[in-house]
């Protein structure tokens, strides 16, 4: 029988619940003896089928489609493999060439993707998942420099073959793709110089103009000149006049 400490109607899980033990004698009315033993009742959780760890081969890496820098941000996906189902949702993560977690992948060069796994009905969560094979690079856009006169470049010769600050401001750099569209590139990313084959005088001296990509810029990063940044062309030129010598009386 319960024990009275606890109406069995009020009883609730979990618990400690008595039990008498009545040993009958002769007669099945009198009780010769009886113990008293306790017995607890704990509540039942009931457990589910242990989740799997995710790796790399539950998931499909598929790669950006177009690979040439464009200065839109490049997207992998990442998914659940045929068949794997009860997956946690997946967050993508992009790391540079240094091992940098970038906001996206827009600049030139190489990114390894990482994922994210939140816990499913059927996996585990994890955090940092990526393969030896999750990677993609974007490459780099060849330009080609097209330089143009605002003015006429006319000096008298002064022994030095190379263009002053004055003659250089009169050449305008702009930049084409191999499609011939422009391409807008900051002045403060490049430099120009520009100079002759040599110092003589001469007219319409063919001029050749290089422009160099700073280190460190966006440019630099993203952009290669064609022909190393060298121009010449017919419509490059300038003249050097001869030196007037005043005779000594």
């Amino acid at each position: 029988t319960y024990d009275s400490d606890k109406d069995t109607e009020e009883a609730g899980f979990p618990d400690t619940y008595y039990i008498t033990i009545d040993e009958d004698g002769e007669e099945a009315q009198e009780k010769t003896e009886s113990a008293r033993v306790a017995l607890t009742v704990e509540e039942f959780e009931e457990t589910s089928p242990s989740k799997t760890e995710p790796v790399a081969s539950d998931f499909t890496f598929t790669a950006p489609t177009s690979l040439e820098y464009n200065g839109s941000a490049k997207t992998a996906t990442v998914v659940p493999a045929a068949g794997k189902t009860g997956m946690g949702e997946v967050t993508i993560e992009y790391y540079n060439a240094a091992g940098q977690k970038v906001p996206s992948a827009i600049n030139a060069g190489k990114y390894t993707v990482k994922i994210n796994v939140t816990e499913g009905d059927s996996y585990q969560a994890k955090d940092g998942l990526t393969d030896n094979t999750w990677n993609f690079t974007i490459t780099q856009v060849e330009l080609t420099p097209v330089v143009t006169l605002s003015g006429a470049i006319s000096n008298e010769y002064n022994g030095d073959k190379n263009l002053s600050a004055a003659d250089l401001a009169k050449l305008n750099v702009t930049f084409e793709d191999s499609g011939n569209n422009a391409v807008t590139v900051n002045s403060s990313d490049y430099t120009v110089t520009a100079s002759y084959a040599d110092a003589n005088a001469e007219t319409d001296k063919a001029i050749t103009v290089t422009v160099a990509l700073k280190e460190g810029t966006d440019a630099k990063t993203n952009y290669t000149l064609a022909d190393g940044g060298v121009v010449t062309g017919s419509d490059i030129k300038g003249t050097i006049t001869k030196k007037e010598i005043e005779s000594s009386a």
